[in-house]
């Protein structure tokens, strides 16, 4: 895991563990959709309801929900 993917993870830990039941995260790597994917049964136990991704260039973005 990068430092990168590291730094990720543990804000998310931080937001949950302060009541964030969503989080958005913007990404184009693979390796942290894995992360993600890795640490949601965790969050889930700490009631986190869902994980966005947010995509795009300019002015036409995309969310996608990243099912938990």
């Amino acid at each position: 895991m990068k430092k990168a993917d590291d730094r990720i993870i543990l804000h998310i830990d931080y937001e949950i563990a302060n009541g964030t039941k969503s989080i958005i995260v913007a990404f184009r790597d693979t390796d942290i959709l894995v992360c993600l994917i890795r640490h949601s049964p965790k969050w889930r136990k700490n009631r986190l309801k869902e994980i966005w991704n947010i995509r795009g260039v300019g002015g036409i973005k995309k969310n996608y929900l990243i099912h938990l």
